[in-house]
């Protein structure tokens, strides 16, 4: 077991941009991505793109025996994998950290339940929510969802730059959730 620091230090050590086919899986990644996780981040990326670096650590220290050295993903499996998808040169934004054995399983075991034990304000939710529009049909979905379960009424708007919308024209697609109906994708 690790002891408590007295100082926060700072474990980055360096940042990169690097292709996707350049990234280890870590063998102790507990996470699974199921498809509607998948196409929300693949819709984020396509319509935002990246915002966040992949955390991957340097395995430096001697602790790590025959694994010593071999640079790891701590943090972003799930961006990797879709980077891939995308073709082996896609880029890919890179934090690097340097943690022994101990450290790392403790990251892996802890970076997301961390986050998901945040609260949900509801009243900012749901101001955040009528500035937000996408026409990703994965993020449409996950957002109805995020709105469903925080009790708001979450009717999505079509994007300001729609060039025309209205109920008589004919749509391609269909949110599963919460029904909103467009065709194609902005101009």
């Amino acid at each position: 077991m690790g002891a408590a620091l007295t100082e926060w230090q700072i474990r980055t050590i360096g940042e990169d941009i690097l292709p996707a086919s350049d990234f280890l899986a870590n063998e102790r990644n507990w996470r699974i991505h199921p498809k509607p996780q998948q196409g929300a981040t693949e819709g984020s990326l396509s319509e935002v793109g990246w915002v966040q670096r992949v955390l991957v650590n340097k395995r430096t220290s001697p602790e790590w025996g025959a694994d010593q050295g071999i640079e790891t993903l701590v943090d972003g499996h799930l961006r990797i994998t879709l980077a891939l998808r995308k073709g082996d040169d896609t880029p890919v934004p890179v934090e690097f950290v340097d943690l022994t054995p101990h450290e790392e399983a403790l990251i892996l075991a802890t970076l997301d339940p961390i986050a998901e034990m945040a609260a949900t304000d509801r009243d900012k939710l749901e101001e955040l929510l009528r500035d937000v529009n996408t026409g990703e049909a994965a993020l449409q979905e996950m957002l109805a969802e995020l709105a469903e379960k925080a009790g708001i009424d979450y009717t999505a708007e079509p994007p300001e730059d729609f060039s025309e919308y209205g109920e008589d024209i004919d749509t391609e697609y269909k949110c599963p959730k919460c029904n909103y109906e467009w065709s194609g994708k902005p101009k």
